[in-house]
């Protein structure tokens, strides 16, 4: 994605069998860092704090706003989802976010 743009993502959570996963979970949170391994992360969106919101049973998604990257170099930097229930770890999907040059910085908004 561009950095400083607004993208929004769906996910659909399954079981193993591929079946709609119907139970719902106590938190998600979608996490970027820099590498795996940092400590701090760069954002993070919560299904507890409204960053994560249900679309109907089985799916969310989440939007990645303009502030969220606006401040972060091009490059690529990894997330993951986590799905918690009943205080265990349920599922982690991992991924890469790559964030590319803007061609239109914030600067350049409001026709001057």
């Amino acid at each position: 994605m561009a950095r400083g743009d607004l993208e929004t993502k769906t996910f659909n959570l399954k079981t193993k069998s591929g079946q709609v996963f119907d139970t719902e979970p106590d938190e998600i949170y979608m996490t970027v860092k820099k590498a795996s391994r940092d400590h701090d992360f760069l954002f993070q969106k919560t299904l507890g704090d409204g960053g994560i919101a249900k679309v109907e049973t089985g799916k969310y998604q989440f939007t990645i706003l303009p502030e969220d990257t606006d401040n972060l170099d091009f490059r690529d930097y990894v997330f993951d989802i986590e799905i918690v229930k009943d205080g265990m770890i349920k599922k982690t999907f991992c991924g890469k976010l790559v964030i590319g040059p803007e061609v239109t910085h914030h600067y350049n908004e409001g026709g001057s």
